[in-house]
């Protein structure tokens, strides 16, 4: 009796390799806005970090959160398969000019994206000047007691409180660190592989 016939007589199935299709690359108009980076630094838990700049925001609103999401989800499975690992991501968002509307994005697009499996690790979030935008996103964002997100949330004061969470070798300049990064160096690389 073959090998085969014998794994189907016991039950025994010899294991179907899993492999999920790739996704396909973000559309240009979203890896070349800026709005969210995934640059390819860690934070001291050793997540990658997810990125919403301050420079980036206005062009946040062109975008749909579905796309965001997308965007996230495609550089954590390459990061992932490239790692041989399953982890995380850390999201930073830095709101200090932050509209309302572009907190309401970014809080419903973390939202979704946890939506169907934990990804989120931690959201540094550097805290809104307007009393408004703050409260916005205290309500959406941080747990209340019928409802508790699966990530932690730290609200910082100032940049500077980032460092006590991520090394500054991992944070762009824009974020209090010595991180060179060049977005349109990165979509360059990005679309030549």
């Amino acid at each position: 009796m073959s090998r085969h016939a014998a794994r189907r007589q016991t039950g025994i199935q010899k294991p179907v390799q899993e492999c999920d299709p790739s996704p396909p690359l973000p559309s240009h108009h979203v890896l070349g806005s800026g709005a969210v980076l995934f640059p390819g630094v860690f934070d001291q838990h050793g997540c990658p970090l997810v990125i919403f700049p301050v420079d980036g925001q206005d062009k946040l609103l062109k975008l749909s959160k579905a796309e965001v999401v997308d965007f996230i989800n495609y550089f954590h499975a390459l990061l992932n398969k490239k790692e041989e690992k399953q982890s995380l991501v850390s999201v930073v968002a830095d709101l200090r000019l932050a509209s309302v509307s572009t907190t309401r994005f970014i809080t419903e697009t973390l939202l979704l994206l946890e939506e169907h499996k934990r990804t989120v690790h931690s959201v540094y979030v550097i805290r809104p000047k307007k009393k408004n935008v703050v409260k916005l996103f205290l309500k959406l964002l941080v747990p209340s007691m019928s409802c508790t997100s699966s990530f932690r949330n730290i609200l910082l004061k100032e940049i500077p409180e980032l460092s006590n969470y991520i090394d500054r070798s991992q944070l762009p300049s824009s974020l209090g660190g010595y991180f060179l990064y060049c977005h349109r160096s990165w979509v360059s690389f990005i679309k030549s592989q």
